[in-house]
C-alpha cells in the first residue's frame, strides 16, 4: 500500500502561541481521533517507516500493545487535541479510519487554558 506523505493534518503552532497559558495535566485518557485538529510538527519519515507502522496499527493485537507501551502525548484546548508526540500515529488513524476503524486512542494529556 503506498502511503501518501501529504500532510491531511494541519501542521499548528496555535497552542504555542497563547499568551499566559495555564497547563494542567490531565494524565492518560482516551481521546477522540475526531477531535484532532493538528500536529507538533510535521512528519519526517519515509514511505517504509509509514508502511510498516500502518501494518502494526491495522492489527489489534500489535496496536493494544504499542498503545500499553506508548501512549501519543497531547495538549487539549478549547476541546480540541494537537499532538506532540505520537504524529505518525495520529496521521495514519486518520487517513486510513475506515480501515483501521478505532475511535480513540490512548494519550497523555496536558490541557490548555489562558490564565
Amino acid at each position: 500500500m503506498k502511503i501518501d506523505n501529504e500532510n491531511d493534518i494541519p501542521v499548528v503552532d496555535s497552542v504555542k502561541s497563547i499568551r499566559n497559558p495555564k497547563e494542567e495535566n490531565i494524565g492518560l485518557v482516551n481521546i477522540p481521533i475526531n477531535k484532532i485538529k493538528g500536529l507538533g510538527r510535521p512528519l519526517n519519515r519515509d514511505d517504509k517507516y509509514l508502511q510498516d507502522l500502518l501494518k502494526v496499527l491495522m492489527d489489534k493485537e500489535t496496536r493494544t500493545e504499542l498503545f500499553n507501551k506508548n501512549p501519543i502525548d497531547a495538549y487539549e484546548y478549547n476541546k480540541n487535541y494537537f499532538i506532540l508526540n505520537g504524529n505518525h500515529r495520529c496521521y495514519l488513524f486518520k487517513k486510513y479510519k475506515n480501515k483501521i476503524r478505532i475511535n480513540t486512542i490512548p494519550a497523555r494529556v496536558i490541557k490548555i487554558t489562558e490564565k
